[in-house]
């Protein structure tokens, strides 16, 4: 709990939320979109197969790009970094899961679509950066570097359905709400762990900077 409070600091908020250039960003698309009026034309059909194969089965692309990310970023004879590692997984899947069944809920109850697509592409997005972060602190093989190049095209991919999902689907109201509980998953998930995990990286890094330094010296 101290943790979650102090990550709630509105200082490390404005921190974190400035390093993440895409929150000011997924929330000046989803506005900026929902006032733009374009020809039906342009819109694309929910049952593409982009929609069909990666949207609608979005946490499970996510995922398997996630875990091959969280693996580089632990050190597996450390036992605490591997059970973090684990934690981090699972209530990332716990979020998502109790989210889109209580949008579906809402739905139920008072016919209020909450955009289940705004929430799994914001939370993925954001998810995945974070994990890049991370990647990008450790010194991993070149293998790496394909799950990199693969990450980085499927945020691009959740990038533009997130445009069309701005620009056709669900009010104005909708799309805020499933964005802004998108960022406070995240952010849940970025107090308990991620700022943790990049301070460690950080830190490591400092030292084997010193121990090169102190080789090249003798």
């Amino acid at each position: 709990m101290d943790r979650i409070r102090s990550g709630l600091d509105s200082r490390k908020i404005r921190q974190t939320f400035t390093q993440n250039v895409r929150i000011p960003v997924y929330c000046c698309l989803i506005l900026v979109c929902s006032l733009i009026a374009l020809p039906e034309d342009y819109k694309i059909d929910k049952r593409n197969i982009l929609n069909q194969w990666f949207v609608k089965l979005g946490w499970f692309w996510t995922t398997a790009l996630m875990l091959p990310l969280m693996f580089a970023n632990i050190r597996i004879d450390d036992r605490l970094s591997v059970s973090k590692a684990v934690f981090r997984f699972i209530l990332s899947t716990i979020l998502w899961y109790f989210s889109t069944n209580f949008f579906q809920l809402i739905d139920d109850l008072i016919a209020f679509d909450i955009s289940g697509h705004t929430f799994i592409l914001v939370y993925s997005n954001l998810l995945i950066a974070s994990e890049l972060r991370l990647s990008d602190e450790q010194k991993s093989g070149d293998s790496m570097q394909h799950v990199r190049l693969t990450s980085l095209l499927l945020t691009a991919l959740w990038d533009f359905m997130l445009i069309q999902t701005a620009l056709y689907y669900h009010t104005v109201l909708q799309k805020t709400i499933a964005a802004f509980w998108a960022i406070g998953s995240w952010y849940l998930l970025h107090v308990l762990f991620y700022e943790d995990a990049l301070e460690e990286n950080q830190k490591e890094k400092r030292l084997r900077g010193r121990g090169d330094l102190l080789t090249t010296e003798h």
